[in-house]
């Protein structure tokens, strides 16, 4: 039986050690590094156990790609003629098996040990981890999807995430695992620690019964203020044996926009379909430098500027006001700002106004800086 008053009236120091192991958890999907082989393959084989399966093969491949070819590639190296049919695809066991392990846990716990558990460790957090587990799964699938184009003969691997799965199951275990004690029923708790480990200690898995695939830590992660996958200096994801992608604010680019900026000109922004792309490519060229190497039209001209537009086709227009500083540089220039402001303005004046917050009427400054 699992101990009701002890897993959700929390003292505040039990409070500190479940939020400590929700953090490692949360903080788990940008890891890199060496994984912990021995761990990760001693609970496959508890699990396999568990589900009455034999000790399955292990394969440590080093990135995505490489999961995604192997299983296909494996019985054509084996020998052993059981492989042709009990090495058939296993339906996730990871989230089966947490699945039921919670079902039991459920008996004890309170209705609403759910919303508890992620009130606990914080709504907010749990939902920006999920996001961004969500956001960089979807680049990837995108990613893959693209290089199976050129190897069409190559099946599908069934891939089951890791720690970018992000889903709440093991978030749910955390006051098990992190209130761990003699109490606690010691087969359920094994179980659950088992589960976490697999669910957190590799990038991916694909199942077989006779085999499990499971994709080594990335040597690179690279992400933004946002948890976004970006990097303006390389590939912000890259495995251990090349395979690398190429992000800016969560959006995957042409590496030569990354290792080559200087190829990117107004003729390939402005012929380039992908709506999302294109502003990627506006905001690497400089959205400035493409208003005016662009040919924006000048809208209009005040004394508090230069009002220009350029319309994008199937996207906003960008509309920018160009204005000088008014006090002299040290070496006696004057600074050009360009800033950005919604389409809908149609004169300077209203434009700075609008970067203050004020309408263009009540914008009157007796000193311009």
């Amino acid at each position: 039986m699992l101990p009701i008053e002890s897993t959700f009236d929390l003292s505040e120091e039990e409070y500190k050690r479940v939020q400590a192991h929700a953090e490692n958890l949360f903080s788990g999907w940008t890891q890199t590094g060496e994984n912990d082989v021995e761990a990760v393959e001693s609970a496959l084989i508890r699990m396999y156990a568990r589900e009455r399966h034999p000790a399955p093969y292990i394969v440590w491949c080093d990135s995505p790609w490489q999961l995604h070819l192997t299983p296909a590639e494996f019985g054509s190296v084996t020998d052993e003629s059981r492989f042709d049919n009990a090495c058939a695809p296993l339906n996730d066991p990871i989230t089966n098996a947490f699945n039921r392990a919670l079902s039991k846990a459920q008996l004890t716990w309170p209705p609403t040990w759910q919303a508890r558990v992620i009130q606990r460790v914080g709504p907010q957090k749990v939902a920006q981890w999920r996001e961004a587990c969500a956001r960089a799964r979807l680049l990837m699938t995108a990613k893959m999807q693209m290089d199976r184009q050129a190897e069409a003969d190559v099946d599908s691997t069934n891939l089951v995430w890791g720690r970018w799965a992000a889903d709440l199951l093991p978030v749910y275990a955390t006051p098990a695992l992190a209130l761990a004690s003699d109490d606690w029923a010691q087969e359920l708790l094994a179980q659950l620690a088992d589960l976490y480990t697999l669910r957190t200690g590799a990038f991916a898995f694909v199942f077989r019964h006779c085999a499990v695939f499971i994709c080594r830590n990335p040597t690179v992660v690279k992400i933004d203020a946002n948890a976004r996958l970006h990097s303006d200096d390389g590939p912000s994801l890259q495995f251990a044996d090349g395979y690398s992608m190429y992000c800016w604010a969560g959006v995957n680019i042409d590496p030569e926009l990354v290792l080559n900026p200087t190829s990117l000109t107004v003729d390939r922004i402005e012929s380039e379909p992908n709506i999302e792309l294109r502003r990627v490519m506006i905001e690497k060229y400089g959205t400035a430098r493409y208003i005016e190497d662009s040919g924006a039209l000048v809208v209009a001209e005040d004394d508090c500027g230069v009002l220009l537009r350029k319309e994008i086709p199937g996207d906003e227009p960008i509309v920018i006001v160009k204005v000088v500083n008014s006090t002299a540089e040290p070496d006696g220039t004057y600074k050009t700002y360009f800033l950005r402001v919604p389409p809908y303005i149609a004169e300077p004046r209203e434009a700075v106004a609008w970067t203050f917050g004020l309408d263009s009427d009540d914008y009157a400054p007796k000193l311009q800086t």
